[in-house]
């Protein structure tokens, strides 16, 4: 469940093989390759760098509020002094609200703030008869979290709003005591909207964030499962695969200064095949391991020279051949940790 908004950050400031690639520190010389920076494109979902703007977000995506297992929706242990229902506010309430139709309407009386099990204060229709809850009722927790809404079976059911101590607020459908069905979960800023099962989003949903950022997509057990999109405040927006809360299959993320990937990826990060591009016309299309290239790709450049070749750690090592279009020649060479060694005859 979403819970946390997320803090206003550069996104991703590393800039990839700085050297390597800038169009203007090479096109006087096809083969300098030197002072090759080894930053990735997207940092460790488990690193602590701050600037992670994904990492942040996701992890804060992954908080849930913390239950209890007898009653839905305890999002806190802080504990304050129950107060009572005014008659008042009930009225107010019930008035908002319609009748609960039953076969046992005329078992159902009104109880005024009886105390129930564990010190739960409840105030609201109930069936003398089976001697539970059942209608129209307001119920209030020792730790003061207060419940709006119907009761069947003794339990929250149908609609109702849960009006944590903390803060936190769901209001939406419920099932024997557990948000089912459509809702509304508002937490520190965050607000989702979309389907429930069993007190987790399932489905559908939307998060939106107080300064902009929002996410739409498939939730499985609570989860990002299946298509989804995610926009920061920036303008950074990732679309594709999620699993288990990442990007894990295809995807494409587009940076705010318009650098995109769109390739494969596992754990929130691009491993597989893949094409990087950048706005000033550089591009490259090939292999990638933890956010890194490796294995074979293919360079472009805007000024038409090409590198075909292999990669580790981001840089050129292995054989590969460099394509130089004002001689229409092509040279295969030997690299190592991105600096050309020899030329192959």
């Amino acid at each position: 469940m979403g819970c946390c908004s997320p803090k206003k950050v550069n996104i991703l400031s590393q800039e990839e093989n700085k050297n390597e690639f800038t169009y203007e520190n090479n096109k006087n010389n096809i083969d300098n390759n030197e002072d090759n920076s080894n930053k990735s494109v997207l940092s460790n979902f488990n690193d602590n760098s701050s600037n992670n703007k994904i990492k942040k977000d996701n992890n804060k995506l992954k908080e849930k509020p913390k239950q209890k297992s007898d009653n839905s929706y305890i999002s806190s242990n802080k504990t304050i002094q129950t107060t009572k229902v005014l008659d008042t506010d009930y009225e107010t309430f019930k008035n908002a609200l319609p009748p609960l139709n039953t076969e046992d309407e005329d078992k159902i009386e009104l109880k005024k703030n009886i105390i129930l099990d564990d010190n739960v204060i409840y105030y609201g229709e109930y069936n003398t008869e089976k001697k539970i809850r059942e209608g129209r009722g307001i119920q209030i927790w020792p730790n003061g979290s207060k419940y709006l809404g119907y009761f069947q079976n003794n339990k929250q059911n149908i609609q109702g709003k849960m009006i944590h101590v903390d803060g936190d607020i769901y209001e939406g459908e419920w099932v024997d005591g557990k948000a089912n069905g459509k809702g509304k979960f508002i937490h520190n800023g965050v607000t989702v909207e979309g389907n429930w099962k069993n007190d987790k989003m399932e489905g559908f949903c939307v998060e939106t964030w107080n300064d902009g950022s929002h996410f739409e997509g498939n939730y499985i057990d609570g989860k990002k499962e299946g298509k989804g999109k995610y926009v920061w405040s920036d303008g950074s927006s990732y679309e594709g695969d999620f699993k288990d809360n990442a990007f894990n299959g295809k995807g494409k993320f587009i940076w705010d200064n318009e650098r995109m990937y769109e390739g494969d990826w596992e754990n929130s990060k691009m491993k597989g095949n893949g094409i990087f591009t950048w706005p000033d016309g550089r591009k490259y299309k090939g292999e990638y391991n933890n956010d890194k290239k490796e294995g074979y790709g293919e360079f472009y450049w805007p000024d038409g020279r090409i590198y075909k070749g292999f990669w580790k750690n981001n840089l050129q090592n292995g054989e590969g051949e460099i394509y130089d279009p004002k001689k229409n020649k092509t040279k295969k060479g030997i690299w190592e940790n991105g600096k050309k060694i020899r030329w192959i005859d």
